[in-house]
C-alpha cells in the first residue's frame, strides 16, 4: 500500500517536471540546467571542503578531552547473585 502511493507520488512529480520543462524554450532549459549545475556542484565543493576543514577540528577536541578516574562499582553483597549461589553451594 505504502509503495503504491509512493509510485503515484513520484509519476504526480515526474509528469509536473515534464510540463514545466515542455513550457520552457530549448535556451531556457539549457539555461535552466546550467544553474542547477553550478547551485549543485557549489554545495558538493562546499559540503567536501567544510567537512575536511572540520575533521582537523574534531580531531583536537578528542585529544583535550577531559579524562576522568574510574569510581568504586559498589555491590550489594546481601542480594548479589554469586552471593547467593555461594551460599547455596556451601550450605
Amino acid at each position: 500500500m505504502t509503495g503504491k502511493k509512493i509510485n503515484v507520488l513520484r509519476e504526480w512529480i515526474d509528469g509536473g517536471l515534464h510540463r514545466m520543462c515542455r513550457a520552457l524554450p530549448p535556451d531556457g532549459r539549457i539555461i535552466v540546467m546550467v544553474v542547477f549545475f553550478l547551485v549543485f556542484g557549489g554545495l558538493s565543493v562546499y559540503m567536501t571542503v567544510s567537512s575536511i576543514y572540520h575533521t582537523g577540528q574534531r580531531d583536537a577536541e578528542k585529544r583535550y578531552m577531559k579524562i576522568e578516574h574510574m569510581k568504586r562499582l559498589e555491590l550489594r553483597h546481601s542480594n548479589d547473585s554469586i552471593y547467593q549461589l555461594k551460599k547455596q553451594i556451601y550450605e
